[in-house]
């Protein structure tokens, strides 16, 4: 026996259902701009010009095989199909437009009437039947109803197809304002050390690499390099209890704040770190929820005297290597902020025989690992030790765990020695003809150091596109817009020749190689007699650098390790991990 169908019954009321209904004057214009195929081997005439009166078009069909190619033929809005008929009865032509057109209403025409027969008709999809011999007011009542149904079918796809492209608009909308807030946070966010460099009174360089990961949009996490004045650096991470978007309030007024009390005490030029810790809290605990906690790490680097001065809210342990390998580690000193303590332990520390730090978040040290067996703190301590820069301790913690769960913010702080007993210098004026030649004898000495051909295709690279920067920008003081106007002329080589005979100016270029526990190094300082550029303008997570050009710097640091300038751009200093 036949059964009918869960869709079926629905369709056919045999499930309370809500049905919309249309006035006749909305069913007369509706169907005035149909077309119906109207199938049957001994079509009636006066059938024909009844429903030439109702509908736009009609096609006639005299079999099954017909009405199928007529169908495929032509945009066809109802069928009324007879059910006997030579060739392809309707229930079968009825089952092969199912295959390509599920919603077509179709009316059947029987004298047909066996049970089994009927719900078979329901479950192909017969949306209305009219028994032999046909009656015009039950045939108007059937193409009524089929129309009908029709409508109200397409009203209510297209009622969900608005309601989809609201969902979406709505979704693009969130998007666009989330996107909007996160670089509203990237603005905020201030490194004064991005792509710089610092020398200390032993002529070393510092230099700190950031990692800030959100696991949203919208971070509780933040961070912040500021300098305060000559040599003196006040670093900060600061984690919002939770995540989204209350998180990022927090934040965003932490930064905020922060940056404001260091421009107001850069124009006084009076900073005082304690003053700065105390400022700071007393004004984040008054805008904390009564259960909200901040957790916060701020540190104050004076280079010139080698110290660091520390404030730690409940912040995991700040990792140090000293110059011999060994690891030391900086505990908290203080409770979370929160609105009722008040905690503002300072202590201080020597810079002296440190060669690496590292501040961070908990998003780094309590995701869990890949073999779940614990947490990444157990294996951050060596992968830091082991890490050449940020970017390898990065790869190391994601080899070793699973998807994060938290925002992931670490900036890595690191010293190199250049002694002057492995140093290379080249010394040339600002001649093209001279920066050719010294690309090549620095190529020669890069592979007489021992460095693979890989190592010295992209090192020399490198190289040579910081060189012809500090020839063409520094030396011969040429702005980007002006070359690209020449080379589209075709006279920039000449404009280039004629420049150099104005000027005087030499181009210094040192090399050191420096041994370390991890491996070697290969550092190389470029130094102009220029005016330098503005390095700020380096830094890619402020969306208000997206116009400086810059290719030449770009294309070294895509093959270098790192690429970073003194603070009036006028060194450009090139490390590479070597061996």
């Amino acid at each position: 026996m036949v059964k009918l169908t869960a869709k079926a019954a629905i369709k056919y009321n045999l499930i309370s259902v809500e049905i919309i209904m249309l006035d006749y004057n909305q069913l007369f214009e509706i169907k005035k701009g149909l077309t119906v195929l109207y199938v049957d081997d001994e079509a009636a005439p006066w059938l024909i010009r009844k429903l030439m009166r109702i509908f736009k078009d009609v096609i006639v069909a005299e079999d099954g095989m017909k009405a199928l190619m007529k169908f495929n033929q032509n945009h066809i809005d109802l069928i009324l199909t007879d059910y006997m008929m030579p060739e392809l009865n309707g229930l079968d032509l009825i089952r092969k437009i199912r295959k390509v057109n599920q919603r077509i209403p179709i009316i059947l025409i029987t004298g047909y009437v066996d049970t089994d027969f009927l719900i078979e008709s329901i479950n192909l999809g017969v949306t209305q039947f009219v028994i032999k011999p046909i009656q015009m007011p039950a045939l108007i009542d059937a193409i009524e109803m089929a129309v009908s149904q029709y409508v109200v079918e397409d009203i209510v796809q297209k009622n969900q197809a608005q309601e989809l492209e609201i969902l979406r608009y709505k979704e693009k909308y969130h998007s666009a304002q989330q996107e909007m807030a996160f670089l509203k946070e990237l603005k905020i966010i201030k490194n004064d050390l991005s792509h710089r460099t610092i020398e200390s009174p032993d002529r070393s360089l510092w230099f700190a690499g950031v990692c800030y990961v959100p696991l949203d949009i919208l971070s509780g996490d933040s961070y912040s390099i500021r300098e305060v004045s000559t040599q003196k650096y006040l670093f900060c991470i600061s984690d919002a209890m939770g995540k989204g978007l209350s998180a990022s309030v927090t934040t965003i007024l932490t930064t905020s704040f922060i940056n404001h009390m260091i421009d107001q005490s850069k124009q006084s030029g009076n900073f005082d770190f304690k003053d700065f810790v105390v400022n700071y809290t007393e004004f984040i605990k008054k805008e904390l929820l009564s259960e909200e906690i901040l957790c916060a790490a701020f540190v104050f680097f004076d280079f010139q005297n080698e110290t660091m001065d520390y404030a730690i809210y409940s912040m995991p342990p700040v990792l140090i290597e000293a110059s011999d390998g060994s690891l030391l580690k900086l505990r908290c000193n203080n409770l979370p902020i929160m609105r009722y303590i008040n905690s503002h332990v300072i202590n201080s520390c020597s810079l002296k025989d440190i060669t690496k730090i590292l501040i961070y978040s908990d998003g780094l040290n309590e995701c869990r690992t890949i073999n779940k067996n614990g947490i990444y703190q157990e294996e951050l301590e060596d992968d830091f030790l082991n890490s050449a820069f940020k970017d390898d301790l990065y790869e190391k913690f994601k080899a070793a765990t699973e998807v994060s769960e938290d925002d992931i913010t670490f900036i890595l702080l690191q010293r190199f020695n250049c002694p002057n007993k492995n140093q290379k210098t080249f010394v040339i004026e600002s001649r093209i003809e001279q920066v050719n030649y010294l690309g090549c004898e620095v190529e020669k000495y890069l592979a007489s150091i021992g460095l693979n051909e890989e190592q010295n295709v992209a090192t020399i690279s490198s190289f040579n596109e910081l060189l012809i920067n500090a020839y063409e920008h520094g030396s011969l003081d040429i702005k980007s817009s002006k070359k690209d106007e020449m080379v589209k002329k075709g006279e920039y080589e000449d404009f280039m020749l004629e420049k150099e005979k104005l000027v005087d100016k030499k181009i210094t270029v040192t090399i050191n190689t420096i041994k370390h526990q991890i491996r070697d190094f290969l550092v190389i300082k470029i130094e102009d007699e220029g005016l330098g550029f503005d390095v700020s303008k380096l830094n890619d997570a402020n969306p208000d650098n997206k116009q400086f050009s810059g290719r030449g710097i770009r294309i070294a640091k895509t093959l270098s390790n790192n690429v970073l300038y003194n603070e009036r751009g006028t060194i450009a200093v090139l490390i590479n991990a070597i061996g």
